[in-house]
């Protein structure tokens, strides 16, 4: 179709937010994801976002209204219908809307509120025997 020229696989890089405040758009469309934290990295650049409901934090970019979020089953079609609904329309709200869910919400203590969740369950295990 045209596009082997302008798609590049970078690998690990330590200068993705460059990239993600150049972008006009975030297009996550995962089959298999815990969390999907290129999510939250995309919410706090402002960028629109079209994620598969399969990410464990699809449900920000619901909560936040910065984007779509494709239902399961994964559809082609439907990914493709709503890719250029979002190409063709106006971005700034979904922009607002990110930022604003980046700057209110706390995005960034999630994994020590995991590992405290983990310790409880596994005090209450150890003082269960």
């Amino acid at each position: 179709m045209g596009v082997a020229d302008h798609v590049h696989f970078m690998g690990g890089r330590s200068d993705v937010p460059d990239f993600l405040l150049a972008a006009d758009l975030l297009v996550h469309p995962a089959r298999k994801e815990n969390t999907g934290t290129v999510i939250l990295e995309s919410m706090v650049a402002g960028l629109p976002m079209l994620v598969t409901g399969v990410c464990g934090y699809a449900k920000h970019v619901r909560k936040s209204m910065a984007g779509e979020v494709l239902p399961l089953p994964f559809s082609q079609v439907a990914l493709n219908r709503v890719l250029e609904k979002m190409l063709m329309c106006d971005k700034d709200k979904w922009i607002n809307h990110a930022l604003e869910y980046a700057d209110n919400e706390d995005l960034y203590s999630m994994p020590e509120k995991a590992v405290e969740a983990i310790e409880k369950v596994a005090e209450r295990l150890v003082n269960a025997f």
